[in-house]
């Protein structure tokens, strides 16, 4: 009964997402950059599917995290250590926060004088309690990462060189009935001339021998790397395609996860110079989010403007009247990005005209003045002092967010300080011009920079 399930649910088609969490020890640590190794090892993995033809409309692989993680030492059997670590409560507790399906931890074990690399389970394809757990070494390639991965999809070595511990276990009467007995690897070759030396080539799960250079594809017969003289990167008996499509489903239903939903509120139309604020809508996120607010006026370059929950910005169309926002939130090892578009009524369809208004906030008790307003490539301020003293000029930024300049560092006497500054270099955009004397804010004013 149990096998019918298996075979029932590894039949469901479909976009299935199988979430792998790393984890990585101390020693591992101190030889590698893990979040690096992870990232590019899980890149390398879907590049192979697409090479494969496996589309991320059928199966992709997505980072569940990266953590740092205290295991128990080596010993001298690879496969003993490999057994604990599928029961290993810390690492099933992570698992099961992250709600990764799989998890690859890297170690530096050195495990037969650095002759191997990595170990996965190869009788079995996963275990829907623990999930599936294998080991790479840090200081390996990572392709080493995809091919042990691999394997906890049920993909297997190619068939002249499948051995492991002396084992052969691409013999058909060792492979469980819910493996696929075509679910192998494969090498292939090429010449460059007819007396050429033959250059091997090997899929991702083939082991293909030390002279194997491995590429990023999974045994395919329908797949050819890139010319006719290599030869398709599989056979009709090594097949890596049709398992990763067999087992997608049962694999990607180890953690019933929900995924991370984002989305952003705001208003979709404002006014010229009107205050508005987009929000942020996120779902399925269990622990403390992080934010990062976007906008582009082109709706191609975008420039940071915020990291809260929130942004909120005014109405300044500087090159027509869209404003695009792009919004970024990581949470639980997940990362979803989300874009919205504003429309900007009352603009000019491109820079700002000088009868431009915005709200002011200036300082009404002050008998400074800044003009013109809006400013293009000059400002000209009068900053009435009520005595000699030390004072600066800066500017602020608004939109563009988190934007500083000062202007001016000096003596401001008593009376009238007539100031000029050039603008030029200054991007357009709102800012708040505030000039600090010792005792305070001696003068702000809201201003416009237009071009």
């Amino acid at each position: 009964m149990a096998d019918n399930i298996l075979e029932a649910r590894s039949s469901a088609g479909g976009a299935c997402v199988v979430r792998v969490l790393t984890l990585f020890t101390n020693a591992a640590n101190n030889v590698s950059n893990p979040n690096q190794f992870a990232t590019t090892a899980i890149s390398e993995l879907n590049q192979s599917l697409r090479n494969s033809r496996i589309y991320s409309s059928q199966l992709t692989f997505q980072s569940a995290g990266v953590q740092n993680v205290n295991l128990p030492g080596a010993s001298n059997n690879i496969l003993n250590d490999l057994a604990n670590l599928q029961t290993n409560q810390t690492i099933i507790n992570l698992r099961n926060q992250a709600g990764a399906d799989l998890v690859v931890v890297l170690v530096n074990r050195n495990y037969i004088s650095g002759l191997v690399l990595g170990v996965a389970p190869l009788n079995d394809y996963g275990n829907e309690d623990t999930g599936y757990v294998a080991m790479v070494e840090a200081d390996s390639s990572t392709k080493t990462y995809a091919h042990e991965t691999g394997h906890m999809m049920g993909c297997r070595h190619d068939v002249e060189y499948d051995l492991i511990s002396g084992q052969a276990f691409n013999n058909d009467a060792n492979i469980p009935a819910n493996l696929d007995v075509n679910s192998k690897g494969h090498q292939w070759y090429k010449r460059n001339c007819f007396f050429c030396q033959k250059l091997y080539r090997k899929s991702v799960v083939a082991n293909g021998g030390t002279d194997g250079l491995p590429r990023l594809f999974f045994s395919n017969p329908d797949v050819t790397e890139e010319s006719k003289s290599r030869g398709p990167t599989g056979t009709s008996n090594r097949n890596n395609y049709r398992q990763l499509l067999n087992a997608r489903s049962v694999v990607s239903e180890y953690d019933d996860f929900a995924p991370l939903i984002v989305g952003i509120g705001g208003p979709s139309t404002v006014l010229v110079g009107q205050e508005y604020t987009m929000t942020s809508n996120v779902q399925n996120c269990s622990g403390s989010p992080t934010y990062r607010w976007e906008r582009s006026d082109d709706g191609f370059n975008y420039f940071q403007v915020g990291t809260s929950s929130t942004y909120s910005t005014f109405a300044l169309p500087l090159n027509g009247n869209l404003v695009h926002f792009r919004l970024t939130v990581t949470c639980d090892g997940q990362t979803v990005s989300r874009t919205r578009t504003v429309f900007i009524e009352g603009g000019p369809g491109g820079p700002f005209f000088a009868k431009t208004q915005l709200q002011e906030f200036d300082n009404e008790t002050s008998s400074s003045t800044v003009y013109p307003v809006p400013a293009s490539y000059e400002i000209n301020v009068m900053v009435v002092s009520e005595h000699d003293q030390k004072a600066t000029v800066s500017l602020l930024g608004i939109a563009p967010f988190s934007y500083q300049k000062k202007l001016f560092k000096g003596n401001l006497n008593n009376g009238g300080n007539p100031l000029l500054f050039d603008v030029s270099s200054i991007p357009q955009g709102i800012y708040q011009l505030i000039v600090h004397g010792e005792n305070g804010i001696i003068f702000e004013k809201r201003i416009l920079i237009s071009r």
